[in-house]
């Protein structure tokens, strides 16, 4: 079970990898002259938000695993989804992953 554990978080990690990067409008790799936070205080804050993001998510992800049915793992799984949008993806709301 750990092994299939740690396949699971490595899959959801490199599953939202390309969506954190697309996020942060390309920075890091894809875009090395992206401008970072402008503080240290930002940049913490900013972390602090990313982290509440992935707590959320491995809860959720906990939470599908242990579901009695599957119409309440399918609603979990809806969920999970809309806080990967919400967080995620531009122009949908407060975003973990972007500088705000």
């Amino acid at each position: 079970m750990p092994q299939r554990r740690s396949a699971i978080y490595k899959g959801l990690m490199l599953a939202l990898a390309p969506l954190a990067c697309s996020a942060q409008g390309g920075a890091g790799l894809a875009n090395p002259q992206a401008q970072p936070p402008a503080s240290a205080e930002e940049r913490i804050e900013k972390l602090k938000r990313t982290q509440e993001f992935m707590i959320k998510l491995h809860d959720l992800m906990h939470q599908i695993r242990e579901a009695p049915n599957e119409a309440e793992r399918e609603r979990l799984k809806a969920e999970q989804l809309r806080l990967m949008q919400t967080h995620m993806l531009p122009n949908t709301g407060s975003s973990a992953m972007m500088p705000q």
